[in-house]
Formats: structure tokens, C-alpha cells, sequence
């Protein structure tokens, strides 16, 4: 039915305004209040999502994950970057919008949102005790990210291996913090490292996989702002 329309859209489309001379009074709290959209069109909804969040409700909202990284992965030559490739688990609260591309060097991040993304990028020796040239190779890693199919390089840091005198001969970046802000069509992040030290290949150094004994390992922490 349409009052002052001649083509309703819905059971009942009013152009024009609503008097209602008597509404009760609840003496319960309701479970729904009805709102109108952007049209005009009114809806219920329920009156919790109305209600002001506590600190908790807003921390079991957000995304926060863990991304680790699960195997080591050869740098074969020096002076040449490579892709991290993320094989690892991703642990967290709702971590569901959080995906790898095909080849898992990609991180894609959902839509809409800000981010920040810290973590620690390790290198290691081939073995514990690793032979060394008694100085530290160094390191260096950009992250990319990409926000509405723009690429970037955000952030470059630098760090160094451990020489001859320590036990293991790992090491890695400077801790990075980046601040991300994805848009509608999502968001991703990707890293490279280059290792500039004396030694690559099979004899040489690797990214490191999960934390270990011998290894600082790699892993990222994704918190949504």
C-alpha cells in the first residue's frame, strides 16, 4: 500500500511523515529497536549492538594474529633478495579474512580495516655451529605492501648475524613496525631479505623457520587498530 505514492516498494511506503499519537512504554528492556537506513526503509536491530563495548568486547572484535613462518629457507646466492615464504600456521582471534596467495609470499589482509605489523625476521647458519669469517654478515629486508592495487616498499630494515665468537650463529632485522590501512579492495603485505655477508648457498644462510634453540626463527604479529 503507498500513501502519497503511486508506486510502493514495500507492504507500506509513506511519502510523507508518521504521527503516532499514543506508544506505550516498556517496562523491560527491549530486545529490538527499529531504525530506518539511508532509503527510509525501517529495519530492527537488536538493542546489545546499540550498547557501548567493553575493553574486552572490543579486544574479542579485532584481529590479531600470528603468522609464523615454519621452515628455513636457503638464501642460495649473496647480494640477491629473495620472497619469504609464509608455510607456517596463523594463530589469533579472527584470523578468518587473513589468507596466503598460491605461492604463500603474499600475506592479503581484509578490507576496510588499519593494521599494524610487527614481528622478528631471523636468519641462521646452516648448523648451530655454523663456520664463520669471525665477522657478522649483514641483512637487509623491505616490506611491500599493496592497497588498492598500488605496490609500495614501506619500510626497509637492517640487522646482522652473529660472528664466531657466539655459539649459534643466527640473527636478524631490527624489529619493523608497519601501519597498514587496507581499502575496499583489501590490502596485502610481502617481504625480502637479502643476506651481504661472506657465505650463501648450501653452506651458508638460511631465513629462519619457527623459533628454536638455535634460531631466532621468524614470525609477524597482525593487530587491527
Amino acid at each position: 500500500m503507498g500513501v502519497n505514492t503511486n508506486n510502493p516498494t514495500s507492504t507500506l511506503d509513506v511519502n510523507g511523515g508518521v504521527r503516532v499519537r499514543k506508544i506505550d512504554t516498556f517496562k523491560n528492556k527491549p530486545s529490538f529497536v527499529l531504525v530506518p537506513d539511508s532509503k527510509g526503509v525501517i529495519s530492527k536491530i537488536s538493542v546489545t549492538s546499540l550498547e557501548s563495548k567493553t575493553e574486552v568486547d572490543k579486544v574479542k572484535s579485532r584481529v590479531i594474529a600470528v603468522v609464523q613462518k615454519g621452515k628455513d629457507q636457503l638464501i642460495r646466492e649473496k647480494n640477491t633478495y629473495v620472497d619469504y615464504v609464509f608455510e607456517g600456521n596463523i594463530s589469533g582471534i579472527n584470523t578468518d579474512g587473513i589468507k596466503f596467495n598460491s605461492d604463500k609470499t603474499e600475506i592479503i589482509l581484509p578490507a576496510d580495516k588499519a593494521f599494524k605489523i610487527k614481528g622478528f625476521l631471523g636468519i641462521r647458519g646452516r648448523k648451530p655451529e655454523s663456520s664463520s669469517t669471525g665477522t657478522p654478515g649483514y641483512i637487509t629486508c623491505d616490506f611491500y605492501t599493496k592497497e588498492e592495487n598500488k605496490t609500495n616498499i614501506i619500510i626497509t630494515t637492517m640487522g646482522y648475524t652473529e660472528s664466531s665468537t657466539e655459539k649459534f650463529d643466527d640473527g636478524g632485522q631490527t624489529r619493523p613496525i608497519v601501519i597498514l590501512i587496507t581499502g575496499k579492495e583489501g590490502g596485502s603485505i610481502r617481504l625480502r631479505a637479502r643476506y651481504g655477508g661472506r657465505d650463501a648457498g648450501d653452506s651458508g644462510y638460511y631465513i629462519a623457520g619457527r623459533p628454536l634453540a638455535t634460531s631466532l626463527g621468524s614470525y609477524l604479529l597482525i593487530e587491527e587498530l
